[in-house]
Parts: C-alpha cells; sequence; structure tokens
C-alpha cells in the first residue's frame, strides 16, 4: 500500500491455439523453457502448458573478500497449464494452475526454499447481448522453508504459508456504447499459518515450535459505472463495500489497560472457538476518475481513490527476504488504509512520440512497523512488537516514448517520496523521536531508458538502462560491550541508504530465415539471442553484512552483499513451430 503512486496491473494468462498445434521453446547458458499448445478438439477447446527451470544451481552472489560465501548458489523452476472449454456461444468455462519455486543457499548449508501454488476455475457467461457474468474460483498458496539441513547440532528447519480460497462473480452491463456497469462481489477466506520450527535430530538447543493458525473471511460487494459525457469528458466512478472477519479458532491475550503491551502486561486470554468471529471491520472504497480531452491529441486525467488493506507484510531484517511475516487485522492489528488523488496529462506527438505526466499525493493510516529491537519471527505475542502511525506519499512520473518500424524505446523517470510517522504510546517507543522517516518504499529517484533497433529483418538490437536511488537502511552509529558481547548501538530508523543501483544491458536478436532455399515457408520460426546483462560489471549492494575486522583490529567492518555483480554472456536459441 505505501509504493507511492500505486498501478493496477491486470494479468491474464494466454489463451491456448483451437485451430493447431504448436511448440515454443528457448533454451540457453542458464535456463530453458518450452511451451506447448493446441486444440483438443477444433474450433471448440484448446489447452496450454509450459515450463521454466535453470539447468542446476547456479552463482549468483558476489562476495569478493568473503569465501564462505562463494559457495552460494540459486536456482528455480515453474510450470503453467490451461484449458479452455466453450460449450456454446454464450458459455465457456477455463481452468488454469500455477506452480513455482525458488531456491538458494547462502554459504556452505543455509538453504531457503519458497513458492507460490495457484489453481483457478472461470466461467464466462453472456447472459443477453448486453450483459455479462464472469464467476472465477481461486486457491493460493505462498510458503516458506529454510534453515540448515544439513547440520545436525544447534540447527532447525523452519516453514510457513499463506494461503487463500476465494470466489466472485463479476457483472458487466452495457447500456450503450458509451455507457457500461460494472457490479459483483465476492468472499476470500484467509489462512496465515505464522510458522513452525522443527529441531535437526540431535539439536537440544532449540524446542520445537508450532504457532498457531490466522484466519480470516472477507466479503465484498462493488458497483460501478463508465460513460462518455461527451466528447471530451469521460467520467468513471464506483464504489467497493468490505468487511473483515477475523475468525477462531484461536486465543487473544488481554494486556493491562493504560500500560505497555508486553508480555508481563498480559492479564488474560481469551479463548474462541472455530468459526467465532474475534474481530470484525467494515469499510467504504469510493474511487472517481474524471478525463478530459484537450484536442484530438491532449487529454487531462483527475482521480481520486480510497484503498483498505486487511493483510499486512512485517519485516525486520537488514534485506528484503522471503522469510518476512504475513499478519492478518485483528483485536490488535487495525486495517491500513490510504487516500489517493492523481492528476494527468497525455499528450501524442508526431512521429509516434507520446508524453504522459501525472503528479500524486497519498495520505495513509495505521501503518504497521515495528519496535527498535524486535523479534518477529515465530512470536505468539507478535503485537507486543508492533507500532502504528501515518505515513505519506508524494511524486511526479513521467513518461516519453517513441514508436516506429525502425527505432522505438521510452525514458520512464519517477521522482517520489514514501514516508511514515510512528507515535507510540511513550517517548521511548516512538520512532525516530515521532517525526516523519523513510520507509522502505522509498525511491526518490526511478530511471528507466529503453531503447529497440530494428537494422533488418533479420537483425535487431536493444539497450536498456536502469538507475534508481538506493533503498533506506539502518545503519549502527556506534557499539558497546554487554556481558563481553559487542552490541551495536542505532541512533535513528531508516537514516541512511544502500549505494544506488545502476546497470546497463545490451543484447543483439538474429532472426531466421522464414523461407527456405527453395522458396518455401519454412515449418520453424527461430532466433538467436546474444545479450549482456551488466555491461560495465557494477557490483551493487543488495544489502551490507556487519563483522568485526579481520585484521585483529577491534573495528567493525562492512561487507557488500551483491548479487550478480559482474558483466553476464548469454545467448539463448528460440524456436517455434
Amino acid at each position: 500500500m505505501e509504493a507511492g503512486h500505486l498501478p493496477v496491473i491486470h494479468v491474464r494468462k494466454k489463451e491456448g491455439n483451437d485451430q493447431e498445434f504448436h511448440v515454443t521453446g528457448g533454451t540457453g547458458l542458464a535456463s530453458t523453457r518450452l511451451m506447448v499448445e493446441g486444440p483438443l478438439v477444433k474450433k471448440r477447446s484448446s489447452f496450454l502448458v509450459s515450463a521454466r527451470s535453470s539447468f542446476t544451481n547456479f552463482s549468483f552472489f558476489n562476495f569478493n573478500d568473503e569465501l564462505s560465501f562463494r559457495e552460494s548458489r540459486a536456482s528455480f523452476h515453474d510450470a503453467n497449464a490451461k484449458f479452455n472449454f466453450r460449450i456454446n456461444k454464450r458459455n465457456t468455462i477455463y481452468f488454469s494452475g500455477y506452480f513455482g519455486n525458488d531456491r538458494n543457499r547462502i554459504g556452505e548449508d543455509d538453504l531457503r526454499s519458497w513458492g507460490n501454488n495457484t489453481a483457478t476455475f472461470r466461467w464466462t457467461n453472456q447472459i443477453t447481448p448486453k450483459l455479462f457474468m464472469y464467476t472465477t474460483s481461486v486457491f493460493g498458496d505462498y510458503s516458506y522453508k529454510t534453515g540448515k539441513p544439513n547440520k545436525g547440532i544447534g540447527e532447525f528447519i523452519g516453514t510457513a504459508s499463506n494461503i487463500s480460497y476465494s470466489v466472485k462473480s463479476d457483472f458487466t452491463y452495457f447500456k450503450s456504447p458509451n455507457n457500461s456497469f460494472d457490479f459483483g462481489g465476492g468472499l476470500t477466506l484467509h489462512r496465515i499459518h505464522p510458522g513452525d520450527r522443527e529441531p535437526n535430530p540431535g539439536n537440544e538447543t532449540f524446542n520445537a515450535i508450532s504457532l498457531d493458525s490466522e484466519h480470516a473471511l472477507e466479503p465484498y460487494f462493488y458497483f460501478g459505472n463508465e460513460q462518455m459525457i461527451s466528447d471530451r469528458i469521460n467520467f468513471n466512478f464506483g464504489i467497493r463495500l468490505s468487511q473483515f472477519l477475523n475468525i477462531g479458532a484461536g486465543d487473544v491475550f488481554v494486556y493491562q489497560q493504560g500500560e505497555l503491551k508486553e508480555r508481563k502486561t498480559i492479564v488474560d486470554t481469551i479463548s474462541y472457538r472455530s468459526r467465532d468471529v474475534i474481530k470484525r471491520y467494515k469499510g467504504i472504497e469510493p474511487r472517481i476518475a474524471i478525463n478530459y480531452r484537450l484536442s484530438p491529441n491532449s487529454s487531462l486525467k483527475l482521480s481520486y481513490d480510497r484503498a483498505i488493506q486487511y493483510l499486512h507484510l512485517i519485516s525486520n531484517t537488514i534485506s528484503p527476504s522471503p522469510t518476512d511475516v504475513w499478519k492478518l487485522s485483528g483485536t490488535h492489528v487495525s486495517p491500513q488504509t490510504g487516500n489517493q488523488i492523481a492528476l494527468g496529462y497525455l499528450k501524442h506527438f508526431k512521429g509516434g512520440i507520446e508524453l504522459s505526466v501525472e503528479v500524486f499525493g497519498k495520505k495513509m493510516q495505521d501503518i504497521i512497523d515495528y519496535k527498535d529491537g524486535a523479534d518477529l519471527l515465530l512470536n505468539k505475542t507478535i503485537e507486543t512488537e508492533l507500532l502504528s502511525g501515518d505515513g505519506r506519499a508524494y511524486g511526479m512520473e513521467l513518461l516519453i516514448s517513441k514508436k516506429s518500424n525502425k527505432m522505438s524505446g521510452w525514458l520512464a523517470y519517477n521522482l517520489s517520496r514514501s514516508e511514515r510517522r510512528i507515535l507510540g504510546a511513550s517517548a521511548s517507543e516512538s520512532i525516530n523521536g515521532g517525526k516523519y522517516y523513510s520507509n522502505d518504499f522509498d525511491r526518490p529517484h526511478d530511471l528507466s531508458l529503453v531503447g529497440i533497433f530494428s537494422l533488418n529483418q533479420r537483425w535487431g538490437f536493444s539497450a536498456n538502462f536502469i538507475y534508481r536511488t538506493g533503498r533506506p537502511i539502518t545503519f549502527p552509529d556506534g557499539k558497546y560491550e554487554f556481558e563481553n558481547s559487542v552490541v551495536p548501538n542505532f541512533a535513528g530508523r531508516n537514516q541512511d541508504r544502500i549505494s544506488d543501483y545502476h546497470r546497463l544491458d545490451l543484447s543483439a536478436t538474429y532472426y531466421g530465415k522464414s523461407e527456405t532455399k527453395k522458396g518455401k515457408e519454412r515449418k520453424v520460426e527461430d532466433y538467436w539471442t546474444f545479450s549482456l546483462y551488466n555491461v560495465y560489471s557494477r557490483r551493487n549492494a543488495f544489502s551490507y553484512f556487519f563483522r568485526q575486522s579481520q585484521g585483529g583490529l577491534p573495528e567493525t567492518e562492512i561487507v557488500k552483499y551483491s548479487i550478480l555483480g559482474t558483466i553476464i554472456p548469454a545467448v539463448t536459441y528460440n524456436f517455434r513451430f
């Protein structure tokens, strides 16, 4: 919710070909992909199956001065499947599924594995020539596993998952070519398992821990209308009514009134049975947008929307991690809300050039952050480690693009700030003295420059340059000794930044001939891609590690943690038949 101006991205899987069979794929030095599509019953049903995989674990960490991390590896694989069945002219059903998994090993044996599994059923029904219905049922499962399975004493395996089941019906009514209505509703069941810790055999250091799962129901209804009021004005408005019911089974701790939430201030525990409503929230989310056409080639757009978020992602790691904690709104955690307004200008010029500029501002309430020194993983009283406050985001987005047969490309630049302010129950709990500070999504400058050049029918070239401000990070400003241990001291949250990120990529594409030597059309379409990733070997910092000086001095060293911190050449062969 906080990453500045929220874009809305609608991703829909490709439909299988219901006329003929095709095989598409590509293979390179690091990975391979394959897609097969075709009709089950010609012109009535189709299928599409695809998969991608790295050939083997490949090294992707760059620790020039840290031997223990040079064995770090990463791998990935995923698979997609989709089946379409056209029952008649008005009814079509779809089945689709996705499976993906990523693994990495930091050092010799610190393993992390995470991935998503989804399954979808969709029914499209044309009720009348003007009324359409889309009914969808979706299952989603995100889970991760972390630990050191090759070690016995003192190690464990940790797991967690975030599962959802949802069903919805969406209706579209076309009253006229210039006036349409959207309405519908749905229900989502959330099931979050915060985590388990299972010690390895022979481990006497840790006990097994299993946190209770969290459950919630989220029903919603919505209505919207889009219409052309005149030749110049397009008006779009809507409203979404939602509820959130945090349900049992589960235990809720009661804290002493007027005292800070700490384990020592717990005065009671309320136990709820399965399906009991623990906490209920409801909200109204309106939206409105007006597009005014200034001329045949330019327009202005003004929009406002309000969003409510009932699911929270909490992290206090020094680097982004797939093991961050998910938390449902409940007795001690309120939903986050955001109100955003945006003003945009669009202009089309001769020669295929387009200019888009948009400014936006956003205010957020009940933003969640953690206390200094918080312990979030496998914590049964995680609310004692959390604080809430407000946030703000504002900025400008610029896009200049050009399309032509020979030369295309674009320049995208984002100038923005994203900040939050957390006021605790006492001055000692307030973060950074209760002042606004940069959150993890704050990137004042974000620039992308892309150029695509077509030399002829056989050769194409492209270049891609990326620059963005380094994300905020908290560095220690000192250290002290406590019980013979060195403890870092942190003066403020997110007062520093990792180094700025920038990278240049180049690629060339060579297309195969479309005809044989005898002038017949080739049955195989193929091309080669030659690419250079990170041309000037920029060691962009993903994060930093701190360690005692290796030179025997009582100082702390900062070790840069880089991913793909060198130039990477690649050759890929792509085909379709």
